[in-house]
């Protein structure tokens, strides 16, 4: 598991929670020029889980039974992939009319519209993980997993190649529409380690 229970580990969370709530607010920014629209967006609430306490971790947070699930791969300096979830409602059909969908919106509406509101998060978001860590992060063109689906069958049942994930629980306020919104950041343990040099790095030089 990422996190220890010791105090520099705690410092060590406490540094990553800094970098990801700065990244969530590029994240916000680069939806907001979008939509041309204010966004605000909740402060994240980060659970680290690895594959041996997925179902405990997940199953204590009461999260919905379905998501519309998309993934976006990054490689550079750190690899792995986010994994975007976005709630199911009625409220999404009103988000499309703030992105500029005009009329009935169909399912392939609503397919271009959660890969263009997922290359939008998990791009600013990996791209102010970027900036943070001052690191080169490419990455790749989102894709839909799944319209219908559970965390545990995609983390699980998926082959997706992680041994620890970061789950961040994001709420963003978008012209009134209360779109609530996961971020899922998956990487090996090996990549994770990484991260955690990276941190030290920073920790070191305050």
């Amino acid at each position: 598991m990422f996190i220890e229970d010791d105090d520099h580990d705690s410092e060590r969370q406490q540094a990553i929670q800094t970098v990801l709530d700065s990244s969530m607010g590029y994240a916000a920014e680069s939806l907001a020029k979008v939509i041309d629209s204010q966004v605000e967006v909740t402060t994240p609430k980060t659970h680290w889980v690895n594959s041996n306490n997925l179902h405990a971790t997940l199953s204590s947070l009461n999260l919905p039974n379905r998501y519309i699930i998309m993934r976006q791969s990054f490689r550079g300096h750190l690899r792995g992939e986010i994994i975007i979830l976005l709630e199911h409602g009625s409220k999404h059909y009103r988000l499309g009319e703030v992105m500029g969908y005009e009329g009935e919106m169909t399912s392939l509406n609503v397919q271009e519209l959660t890969l263009e509101l997922a290359n939008v998060l998990s791009g600013a978001c990996i791209s102010g993980l970027s900036h943070k860590l001052d690191i080169n992060l490419n990455f790749g063109s989102p894709s839909l997993l799944s319209e219908q689906a559970s965390v545990d069958e995609i983390l699980v049942k998926k082959g997706l190649h992680w041994t620890d994930a970061l789950f961040m629980d994001i709420g963003y306020m978008v012209n009134n529409i209360d779109m609530k919104t996961h971020l899922i950041l998956c990487m090996t343990e090996e990549d994770s380690h990484e991260l955690y040099r990276l941190i030290d790095l920073q920790l070191e030089q305050q």
